[in-house]
């Protein structure tokens, strides 16, 4: 969408696909209106609460859409600095914005002249959900979720010891399997990180045995063994990734989705919305 024709918000999006740039499209007006039309929520409290629903609902479904938006939560922030919510989901965008295929879109995209991809360089994006993050946790400490990412974040900046520090104290329900791997899977990077390799391996197994069909544990176990200079047992744990064979799929490892797991009560929140809409009515 050329700049200046009807409907547009003088936006583009870069769709991607394999850290490569597919094309560019026009952000639709109707964002730009529902922006302008929550601004004048300030004042009314019933206004700012339908206002934060829909600003945490929307954003957390171009996470799940893999549909983000900068501006969105910049202006979600702009309007409520303190809200829970909307820092977690700052935090996870801009964890998405740190790995490698954004990153690679980001710098490769070929844009309209006055144009720029508002992404971070993957130092500052991590910078900035550690940030979000921990500001999220200090709103609300017993936040699972967002000290698991924190816990991850503080893996990919170089600070293990940290990260085990966080990943210690996350705790996640039985039937909460996908976020008991996670937690597990990090914590075992996580004291690999800092050398406590039999803690490591103790995490890593344990989240092989919430996801017996993933592949990444069984890996990182054969990495971790490699490391300590133990051939055979890098070898062992290496065949059963082979012997998984087409029983192990990107279902049968919650690490392919973790980019979209905090998007798991999306479906409530957005009746939430609709409750909180007719109510202001």
């Amino acid at each position: 969408m050329a700049p200046g024709s009807p409907g547009d918000t003088g936006l583009i999006k870069v769709s991607m696909g394999d850290g490569e740039s597919l094309g560019l499209t026009g952000v639709p007006v109707h964002w730009q209106t529902a922006w302008r039309l929550f601004d004048l929520a300030k004042g009314n409290p019933a206004a700012e609460d339908v206002a934060r629903r829909w600003y945490g609902a929307t954003a957390m479904w171009m996470q799940d859409a893999r549909s983000h938006d900068t501006v969105h939560l910049q202006r979600a922030r702009d309007l409520f600095p303190e809200d829970v919510d909307i820092l977690f989901l700052s935090g996870t965008q801009q964890e998405v914005y740190a790995s490698p295929p954004v990153q690679s879109v980001a710098r490769t995209a070929v844009l309209p002249i006055g144009y720029h991809v508002s992404v971070p360089s993957e130092a500052a994006a991590l910078r900035n959900a550690e940030t979000y993050l921990r500001h999220a946790l200090m709103r609300r400490p017993g936040h699972q979720e967002a000290r698991l990412h924190l816990g991850r974040v503080l893996i990919v900046r170089g600070r293990p010891q940290e990260a085990a520090e966080e990943l210690r104290h996350v705790t996640f329900p039985d039937a909460d399997r996908e976020l008991q791997y996670f937690a597990a899977l990090f914590l075992g990077a996580a004291e690999e990180g800092s050398g406590r390799f039999a803690q490591a391996r103790d995490a890593y197994q344990r989240a092989s045995a919430i996801f017996p069909l993933a592949q990444s544990p069984y890996i990182a176990l054969s990495a971790l063994a490699r490391q300590r200079g133990d051939r055979a047992g890098a070898l062992r744990e290496i065949q059963h990734v082979f012997d998984l064979g087409d029983r192990s799929t990107d279902d049968q490892d919650p690490w392919w989705s973790y980019q979209v797991c905090q998007t798991r009560p999306l479906k409530e929140w957005l009746e939430s919305l609709n409750k909180s809409v007719e109510g202001f009515r």
